[in-house]
């Protein structure tokens, strides 16, 4: 069960610098002033506000030369993103300035050590170069699959007497899965193509790795009840597979069947007790539920099975964040009907955004089903200072976060209370989506944050409305028009990864929500009884090509993607 990202939105910083031109390969001028840069690309301030020009906008050497002026104010990450951009390009030099960069920022950072040419011996960096040429110590084989940290276990191996087609399809099957996992594009075809040969495999009698893999699969498509049904096999043919075990609690969860999920864990825990994954993903379950004692216990346990699981150490951390509270001496409490927001502003603040934030419900609720919320109310955290808010966990870079996990919303509050309300608009939505549709397509529900998120609110008239996105709408115009965007039917069924791919993440945030907007808007929604269905079908349980192909698969989606287009550049 993977960690959910949280959301990243660009701030709009009051940073002072000479306004220039920026040229784009396609011939296309951008004046404006250089805010800062990222993975991304090169955000710049013009008279339509903030622009992230993609770098696959600019011609390389002038992507290079706007990236490497900004090497000294970047971190570690920053500069590393940098080395990557230039290894690909096959910039060697540039490649190398830019790994020494992270190294002057993060003298431990292995990629850096690695590209450079060091290795670690005896907990010190050595370059290769300057290595003794005593040959190295033997190391056993681990064995194919094998955790590197946990039980001893035959799970992963075929058993006697399996034929070899059989073993050749689940190897393949299984290794398309994990090229699916690393790809930035088209994953879901490849992972299709691993379902058809783990279903080869699977005819076998009496082997249960394919099923397992299967199972494994499905929760990449979000088809859960297959997922379900492959594990359940798994466990028929080998009732001791404690990692399918705990793979049928991940799919319980995701069926939000958390007390069958658990009794999962709980038997993969009993087959194999220093199983650390296991405990981990129970903490995770303990968390959704607001265990949080018997969540912090089992990770505890992960983290002491397995140091070298980061996400565990992370998600205990953030239990233990959770609990402990944000540490305000004073701090401000306004509780309405569907929020508690808390802050260390004020009262006034509490109570301003209270306010909104249950008007802009209204507004989801105008769209989407209310969602059945076993009585509990929306938490929000809101922080005076962005110092404050970093400091109990803000990723850089962002005016405020949903955490999936924790279920609750933070943010801080920005010199101007329409940036604010951008972020919590946005941010609300995907607190709200959470409680009936928590794993939600990518490219709809970060579409529909930003989509709600420029919502305004006319006090004379009452009325909530909505705005186009200022932040989205100007990087998604140009991308139209110089032929760079997604096929929608790409975008649609993106992986989490590939939507939060560094190179393109700006452009597939302005394409999302570009196409919601297109969607509710075009026509007086025209095309939103489309959207509907696939929302739907959604909820009944279909992974993401199967929701795609019943609905818009089924649509006249050559027409619709011009439609956009033309739509979206004719905005003003």
């Amino acid at each position: 069960m993977p960690l959910c990202r949280a959301v990243l939105l660009a701030l709009l910083l009051p940073l002072l610098a000479a306004a220039e031109a920026f040229e784009l390969k396609d011939g296309t001028q951008i004046n404006g002033t250089l805010v800062r840069v990222s993975a991304e690309g090169a955000v710049v301030r013009s008279d339509v506000g903030e622009l992230t020009l993609e770098w696959g906008f600019f011609a390389v050497d002038k992507a290079v030369a706007i990236w490497e002026g900004q090497l000294p104010k970047l971190d570690a990450d920053g500069c590393a993103a940098f080395a990557e951009f230039a290894k690909k390009n096959g910039l060697a030099e540039k490649a190398k300035a830019g790994w020494e960069a992270v190294l002057k920022k993060n003298p431990d950072h292995p990629t850096a050590r690695n590209e450079l040419g060091f290795t670690r011996e005896n907990g010190q960096w050595v370059k290769a170069s300057e290595k003794k040429n005593d040959p190295p110590p033997q190391q056993p084989t681990p064995p194919p699959q094998q955790a590197a940290a946990g039980p001893k276990t035959n799970n992963l191996r075929p058993p006697e007497g399996t034929p070899q087609s059989a073993i050749e399809n689940d190897a393949k099957g299984n290794l398309l899965l994990e090229e699916a996992k690393k790809q930035r594009g088209d994953a879901i075809d490849t992972v299709e193509k691993a379902i058809k040969e783990l279903e080869k495999a699977a005819r076998t009698p009496k082997f249960a790795l394919p099923q397992y893999h299967l199972g494994i699969a499905y929760q990449y498509t979000k088809e859960y009840d297959d997922a379900q049904s492959a594990l359940e096999k798994a466990l028929k043919i080998n009732p001791d597979f404690f990692e399918a075990m705990t793979e049928l609690g991940d799919t319980y969860s995701w069926l939000k069947k958390n007390d069958k999920a658990i009794e999962q864990y709980d038997r993969a825990i009993a087959v194999a007790p220093d199983y650390a994954l296991a405990y981990r993903e129970k903490g995770i379950v303990l968390i959704r539920m607001r265990k949080l004692q018997e969540a912090h216990d089992a990770l505890a346990k992960s983290v002491s099975l397995d140091k070298t699981d980061q996400a565990a150490d992370q998600i205990l951390k953030m239990v233990d964040n959770d609990v402990k509270g944000p540490g305000w001496k004073k701090p401000y409490k306004a509780e309405g009907e569907h929020f508690i927001v808390t802050t260390d502003d004020s009262q006034d603040t509490a109570d301003l955004l209270l306010k909104h934030v249950e008007i802009v419900y209204t507004l989801y609720t105008k769209i989407f089903p209310e969602a059945e919320k076993e009585g509990i109310k929306f938490p929000v955290l809101v922080f005076k200072e962005m110092k404050d808010y970093q400091a109990y966990g803000g990723p850089p870079n962002t005016g405020g976060y949903y955490n999936p996990m924790m279920r609750n919303l933070v943010f801080y509050k920005q010199a101007k209370l329409s940036d604010t309300l951008l972020v919590l608009y946005h941010e609300a939505f995907h607190q709200y989506l959470a409680y009936y549709l928590e794993d939600a397509p990518q490219w709809y529900n970060e579409g529909h944050g930003d989509y709600f998120g420029p919502s305004e609110y006319v006090e004379k008239s009452k009325v909530m409305y909505i705005r186009v996105n200022p932040w989205r709408l100007g990087l998604i115009q140009q991308a139209i028009k110089a032929n760079r965007c997604q096929p929608l039917d790409k975008l649609m069924l993106m992986t989490q990864d590939e939507l939060y791919d560094p190179q393109t993440v700006g452009l597939n945030y302005a394409e999302s929500w570009s196409f919601v907007y297109f969607l509710w808007q075009y026509k007086n929604g025209q095309y939103s009884p489309i959207l509907k269905a696939y929302f739907k079908k959604l909820r009944e349980g279909a992974g993401l090509k199967k929701a795609y192909t019943a609905t818009f698969g089924r649509s006249p989606m050559k027409q619709i993607e011009q439609e956009w287009k033309d739509f979206i550049v004719g905005i003003k």
